[in-house]
This record gives C-alpha cells, structure tokens and sequence, in this order.
C-alpha cells in the first residue's frame, strides 16, 4: 500500500522505480502505478494511510561508491568511545575515507550515532606525516547491503592535533 501511495503521488520516476527493481523491493513494477491524485492534501492523505496501515518504515540507505572508498582507502585505528558518566573505551577498527573528507567505518553492531557524535569520542587518525590526530564527528549515518549494517559514514566536526 505504501508504494502505490508513493507512486500515486508521483514521488518517484520510471528511472528509480527501475533502480528499485534491482533490489528487489516486492510488487514493485511500472504496473502499479494508479492515477494520480488530485490534490496535494489527497497525496498526503495516501501517504499516511499506507504508513499507518504498514506500521514503521525503515529507511536504509546503501551506496556502492562508498564501499570502494572503504576498499581504496581503508586502514587500522582506534575508535575511542567515551560515554558520558561511563569508563572510556579504544576499539580497535578500520576506516576509510570518501574523497569529501567522510570516514567510513566498518560496524556491524548497533547504532552507536548518539556516542560517536557526542564531543567526546574520536578516532585516531595518523596522517602520512606521522603525526596522530583525534577526529571527532557531528554526523553519522548508517549504511546498509541487503538487510545487513555494513559501514558508518562520518561527517567530521574538529580535528585536534594530539600529543605524541
């Protein structure tokens, strides 16, 4: 219900209805499209018919550009998690790096967005200089394969440069 609503709304074009048939999402053709609605109010109005009626939708995003940047630039470092109130914690990890200055950290466990972005965590980057650097992030987001976490993407807030 949720696609007919989405593709009733004309939210999407015949271009990534065909991406989305790649991943396979179910019953998802160029077919199902109905009429369109007359009203943005009707559009709305289907949109959350469907989302109420499918329960909660999980967006998960995947990018395979990011996966080769992983591959071209990843590399061992420490993940310092440190919680508020709780004992700090180094995790041993590998990242790498898009060509906008993202870094893309490998994590298959829970979300941890909420510590990596709370100006107390960093990873510890060494620049080919030999210097050693303390990254810290003011976004995360998550990407996914299937129905499987693959990576972190990780916007930088601050680089400070650390005592050796």
């Amino acid at each position: 219900m949720l696609t007919q609503a989405v593709l009733r709304a004309g939210l999407v074009t015949e271009a990534q209805i065909a991406e989305m048939k790649r991943w396979a999402p179910p019953s998802l053709s160029a077919d199902d499209v109905p009429e369109e609605p007359k009203s943005l109010a009707e559009s709305v109005a289907l949109i959350n018919d469907a989302l109420q009626s499918d329960g909660y939708v999980l967006m998960r995003e995947t990018d395979l550009e990011a996966v080769r940047q992983y591959a071209a630039t990843s590399q061992r470092s420490i993940l310092h998690l440190e919680p508020e109130g709780v004992e700090a914690q180094d995790i041993e990890v590998t990242y790498g790096k898009t060509p906008i200055g993202e870094y893309i950290i490998a994590w298959h466990s829970e979300s941890i967005q909420d510590l990596l972005t709370n100006g107390l965590t960093y990873l510890v980057v060494r620049p080919t200089d030999g210097s050693v650097e303390r990254v810290f992030f003011k976004d995360v987001r998550e990407l996914f394969f299937g129905t499987t976490k693959a990576f972190m993407v990780c916007v930088p807030s601050s680089v400070e440069h650390a005592p050796q």
